[in-house]
């Protein structure tokens, strides 16, 4: 995949080099974009907090998960594609079920350890 001047992504044909998909939604940042084990689907970085979830269905209605605060900067697929993993500039790692949008854990990174 590959990001243009205006935020669009463009998702490549490596053989092929021929464009397969083009999302024109500029609230893909340039952070991270993470495609799932099959690559059929993919979640990319929000710069508004959210999490934007995409297949190659261009009219489709597609989740759009909400929760950080502030831009994503990073974002992965588990291995079978049922669990979405997103970091942010809040310093929360959020762990998503992707059937449902729902946020299963969060993990805060800005806390700091107690060593006693």
């Amino acid at each position: 995949s590959g990001q243009t001047l205006d935020r669009s992504v463009i998702v490549w044909d490596a053989k092929t080099t021929r464009a397969l998909l083009r999302f024109d939604d500029n609230r893909f940042t340039q952070m991270d974009i993470g495609f799932d084990r099959t690559g059929s689907w993919l979640a990319g970085c929000g710069v508004d907090g959210t999490l934007l979830v995409r297949d190659g269905r261009p009219f489709a209605d597609h989740p759009t998960l909400k929760g950080h605060e502030g831009a994503i900067q990073s974002v992965a697929w588990n291995h079978d594609g049922t669990r979405l993993i997103s970091g942010g500039q809040d310093g929360i790692v959020r762990i998503w079920d992707s059937q449902n949008g729902k946020i299963t854990k969060e993990i805060d990174l800005t806390q700091k350890a107690q060593v006693g």
